[in-house]
């Protein structure tokens, strides 16, 4: 039988306790007293801490999902290149296969799908400023108006 090493830095992972995997990582990464490693840098308000991080917890998951891109302002706001654009930025950064192999994790047996609807620009003004609450009831009069 290969022996395991594990890293001389302890990784993110999560074993059952008194299992073999338990023994060997934490034996061989010499925890406790061995800090994780710190990222270059953070943005703001984000924790480095490990329990912070994506974990799957059991729950409902969506594996087929629609996005819509909908710009604000009106049509003499928006350049029509532009608006092509940032359509294809979005929906080829939702289609990334480095992506989608991260999410895959999170939906065993399922197949993965991100598809765009057609994007739209909403004939009202540019509103000054436009906060969570203001979204939330703009994109639900949205869908409630069937837009």
């Amino acid at each position: 039988m290969t022996e395991y090493y594990a890293p001389t830095l302890p990784m993110r992972i999560q074993v059952r306790p008194g299992s073999r995997a338990e023994a060997l990582y934490y034996h061989r990464s010499e925890l406790p007293g061995v800090a994780l490693p710190k990222p270059k840098s953070i943005a703001p308000g984000i924790s480095p801490a490990p329990l912070d991080d994506l974990m799957f917890h059991g729950g409902k998951t969506v594996a087929q999902m629609e996005f819509q891109n909908v710009y604000l302002g009106g049509a003499g706001v928006w350049a029509e290149s532009d608006i092509t654009s940032i359509d294809k930025a979005i929906l080829n950064a939702m289609r990334h296969k480095k992506l989608n192999n991260v999410m895959a994790q999170y939906f065993p047996a399922a197949k993965l799908s991100c598809d765009m609807r057609s994007s739209f620009v909403l004939d009202e003004a540019k509103p000054a400023r436009l906060d969570e609450p203001d979204l939330q009831a703009r994109v639900i009069a949205l869908y409630d108006s069937g837009s």
